[in-house]
């Protein structure tokens, strides 16, 4: 009986855990997400200092070969988008995948003086 007992407890811990674990692992990629974004807005300056131009990338194995990262491409997709003019653009992080947060979006403008990242969608915060 007390065997049973304890194994009821433990399995409601865990069911009130899972979640939270969730929406913490969540949170760290979502964190990716905006440590990846300030390495293409650093990246894409480094490019117009020395060509003068900003480059687009529609994903993240262009913006790899671009722009000359390493960025993982398992849960996110990032892409650049310059302006007409080629003066600056928007850095964009979309979640891919299914669930909760598949809509998740970041943004950050190149160039900015200090990295803002503008939540633009779904986003567990």
């Amino acid at each position: 009986m007390e065997l049973m007992m304890t194994v009821v407890l433990v399995g409601i811990l865990v069911s009130m855990g899972v979640p939270l674990f969730h929406r913490a692992a969540e949170r760290t990629r979502c964190r990716e997400a905006e440590s990846q974004l300030e390495v293409i807005q650093h990246a894409e300056r480094v490019q117009e200092m020395e060509t003068n131009v900003y480059l687009p990338c529609g994903d993240t194995a262009a913006c790899n070969v671009a722009l000359n990262l390493n960025m993982p491409t398992q849960d996110w997709d990032y892409s650049v988008v310059i302006n007409g003019a080629g003066t600056g653009g928007v850095a964009t992080a979309d979640r891919l995948g299914v669930g909760h947060w598949q809509n998740c979006q970041y943004t950050i403008a190149i160039p900015n003086g200090d990295p803002v990242i503008t939540v633009m969608a779904d986003c567990p915060f």
